[in-house]
């Protein structure tokens, strides 16, 4: 068995358990139950007077006991309000605490309470004070020696970090839990910075400090470029550029290309952007250039090399063949649907046969958008066609969606089948809730029934009308 911690020499015990805890005693701390027994005899008018025994055990009932365990213990050495700062200091160095500096000279004041149950102590200094009556795993590193400014400062640069790593919406920030969770847990010279802090202030900092690291790195050296398009969460179209020096890619810049034209004398304009970019921002010189083999990029590449002949030009090898994004019909269909609905955008769902209630959603989302559907095709017919490309093919399968939209009937199919998938996708989010009882289950299924037998078909079809 080890030796018992010297901590326990500033700590009283009676043996029994703390609370549920099978292993720990539960644990006083002598300093406070010294200041309680005082205060009771500064308060007591009990004739006879008690006893020193009846004053310890009139204590030990109302000074909190703390769990036995070495680190609980030291924790509330660190953070007991009765000691001086001499008397924690020479407390902790009874514990055993080193490599700290010694406690500021004590400055005369009121006399404290008496610690003769306290062995000699000798003087060290005070680790980090903590607030919650529980440690923090960063307790040792003694954020009291920094001005509170800087201690913000970097718990703001922390907490950036951790949003954006774990995407996280900057909103959280502001969110009365999240408030409560820092407050609570965190050091008393720190909270949580407002939103527009950290995604502002904050991160423009990182960035600074981002850039000036990649520059550092990759200043003076020989780079090669490269390029390429893809579609973001939000299904905007985006190129992106990359830098490479020294096996090692850095991210340069991204363009938001939605609603623009995807042709090789664009993308030469952004690629000579990047080029004077990399060079005044980083000091590099670009020898090489790589693109994907799309019509834009084999276009741009002959471009760029007869601009700048030094400048050697490659293909991005490919596993996969690339579909065609239409970003040109996205952008007018997002145009239509501000003009329409006030400002307001909404996405298109892809309905999928492992989803629960993705078909009624997407027949759902489909009608919500009719109307700009139907003007975007109206407005913008001749762009359409070709948006999707030049192909003889690619346009025949856009004059086919066309007409689509353009067929009053195809509407119609769509309205009867979202009535019809309207009661089960109800049936479906009633069944699966956290709180769903038995009862719930059968009303649900003796209501479908109701409203799929043949007597409901007339009320069915009269909605399926009226939408």
């Amino acid at each position: 068995m080890p030796p018992k911690s010297p901590v326990w020499d500033l700590f009283h015990s009676n043996q029994t358990k703390y609370k549920t805890n099978s292993t720990h005693l539960n644990a006083w701390c002598k300093a406070c139950v010294a200041a309680e027994i005082c205060q009771t005899d500064a308060m007591s008018e009990c004739d006879p007077p008690l006893t020193d025994q009846e004053k310890f055990d009139k204590a030990l009932c109302r000074v909190e006991p703390i769990c036995g365990k070495r680190q609980r213990l030291e924790a509330h050495v660190e953070k007991c309000k009765v000691l001086t700062p001499q008397e924690r200091a020479s407390a902790l160095l009874c514990i055993g605490k080193e490599n700290v500096p010694p406690p500021p000279p004590s400055i005369p004041g009121p006399s404290h309470f008496p610690l003769s149950h306290c062995p000699p102590l000798t003087p060290t200094t005070t680790s980090t004070p903590l607030t919650g009556g529980r440690p923090l795993k960063r307790a040792r590193t003694s954020l009291d020696e920094l001005p509170v400014q800087l201690t913000q400062a970097e718990f703001d640069v922390d907490a950036c970090k951790l949003f954006v790593a774990c995407g996280i919406a900057w909103n959280t920030a502001n969110n009365p839990e999240m408030q409560k969770f820092t407050n609570k847990w965190c050091h008393s010279n720190v909270k949580m910075s407002d939103r527009r802090v950290l995604s502002g202030r904050v991160l423009d900092g990182e960035v600074k400090k981002i850039e000036k690291t990649v520059k550092d790195a990759v200043a003076g050296l020989l780079v090669t470029g490269q390029c390429d398009g893809w579609k973001n969460v939000a299904k905007d179209h985006v190129v992106s550029t990359v830098m490479t020096a020294g096996n090692e890619p850095y991210l340069v810049r991204t363009h938001d290309m939605t609603g623009e034209p995807k042709t090789g004398d664009r993308l030469l304009e952004l690629v000579l952007s990047d080029i004077d970019y990399m060079v005044e921002k980083y000091g590099v010189t670009v020898i090489a250039w790589c693109t994907d083999d799309g019509p834009d990029g084999k276009k741009m590449r002959r471009l760029l090399q007869q601009q700048y002949p030094w400048i050697m030009v490659f293909v991005l090898p490919r596993g996969h063949q690339m579909f065609n994004n239409h970003g040109t019909a996205l952008a007018l269909l997002k145009n239509e649907m501000k003009f329409t609905y006030e400002g307001k955008i909404w996405s298109l769902v892809l309905p999928v046969i492992t989803r629960w209630t993705a078909h009624y959603l997407s027949s759902t989302r489909l009608l919500k958008v009719k109307g700009a559907v139907t003007s975007c095709v109206h407005w913008h017919e001749e762009k359409l066609k070709v948006a999707g490309g030049k192909t003889q093919e690619v346009q025949k399968k856009a004059e086919e969606i066309i007409q689509i939209v353009k067929d009053s009937s195809f509407w119609n199919g769509l309205a009867k089948i979202q009535a019809i998938l309207e009661p089960l996708a109800i049936a479906a989010n009633i069944t699966q809730a956290s709180h769903t009882r038995l009862d719930h289950v059968l009303l649900t299924l003796g209501n479908l029934f109701r409203i799929y037998s043949s007597s409901s078909t007339q009320t069915l079809d009269a909605e399926i009308a009226y939408c």
